[in-house]
């Protein structure tokens, strides 16, 4: 699924998401750390929480300043402000830039 995810997102997404191998290596990584669901909405409580992501900046930039544990880091201080678990997240742009 995580290719299909990530291709798909190519086709499908916005522009700006970065590189479709920049996509797959996170991807992969996120797959031995953990144990990430790609769900429909239907498959979701009414009251599970999801969180919009998004970077601001250029994270396609050849100076990239944020790694995948910063993602993580964002997520776990939010549980922590509100209180709540976060269920999912939806992503606000995917799809690759061309180098």
């Amino acid at each position: 699924m995580l290719e299909a995810a990530v291709y798909g997102g190519a086709v499908l997404g916005g522009g700006g998401g970065g590189w479709i191998e920049d996509g797959l290596e996170t991807g992969r990584l996120a797959l031995e750390v953990g144990s990430p669901l790609l769900v429909t909405a239907d498959e979701m409580n009414d009251d599970d929480l999801l969180a919009t992501v998004a970077l601001v900046g250029a994270p396609a930039a050849e100076n990239q300043y944020v790694k995948p544990i910063h993602y993580v880091r964002a997520l776990q201080l939010l549980e922590k402000t509100i209180g709540q678990p976060i269920k999912g997240i939806i992503t606000n742009e995917t799809g690759p830039e061309r180098r």
